[in-house]
């Protein structure tokens, strides 16, 4: 059952609450992709490999429809680049200048 399809205005607002705590909040998407990794065959049965497989698929559609829905809102930042220190001066961002101190 989606959140879409809640009667309840109460049930469906929470249902939204934890569907934004999850994209937002990214620990249980790190959570759910790291329990994949780790799964060791010996110690460890099928029935929590499928479970761990089947977590991770529907968080990641989940993450998809809301991303769909609501992605138009949402606002990424660009990754700024950090300039370099060198081993004999500082960097200063022209490309072969180096000013040594």
């Amino acid at each position: 059952m989606s959140s879409s399809e809640l009667d309840d205005p109460t049930l469906q607002e929470a249902a939204e609450t934890l569907q934004q705590q999850l994209v937002y909040n990214g620990e249980v998407l790190d959570i759910a992709l790291d329990s994949l990794k780790q799964y060791s065959p010996g110690s460890q049965s099928l029935a929590y490999l499928d479970s761990s497989v089947h977590l991770a698929y529907v968080l990641l559609r989940m993450l998809e429809s809301w991303g769909k829905k609501k992605g138009s809102e949402t606002y990424v930042r660009q990754k700024v680049t950090k300039k370099r220190r060198r081993a004999n001066g500082v960097y200063n961002g022209y490309s072969n200048v180096i000013l040594i101190q």
